[in-house]
């Protein structure tokens, strides 16, 4: 079976969806589009997707500290995980 070749495409909006957290974070999350392939399925045109998630949680100046160097083990990370149930509100979402 050969490769479908990509077709060209161009970004006409791609806006950020943005979510208020219950701690007063913003999530922002926007999908990329990064590939579009055309395939024929029974003489009709069928559109194969590739996307890529961005997600973004932008802190203030004051939040931001050194960085940790630290290696955490396996063991150290999965204690760290808090199970919560994270509530939000959708502030925009297109």
């Amino acid at each position: 079976m050969s490769a479908k070749p990509l077709l060209d495409s161009d970004v006409v909006r791609q806006p950020w969806n943005k979510y208020e957290l219950a701690d007063g974070s913003v999530l922002k999350l926007k999908v990329v589009l990064t590939k579009v392939r055309k395939r024929v399925v029974d003489q009709k045109p069928v559109y194969e997707f590739e996307a890529q998630n961005i997600i973004v949680v932008p802190a203030p100046g004051d939040l931001k500290g050194p960085t940790d160097t630290k290696p955490y083990s396996l063991d150290e990370l999965r204690a760290a995980v808090v199970k919560d149930d994270i509530r939000y509100t959708t502030a925009t979402e297109d």
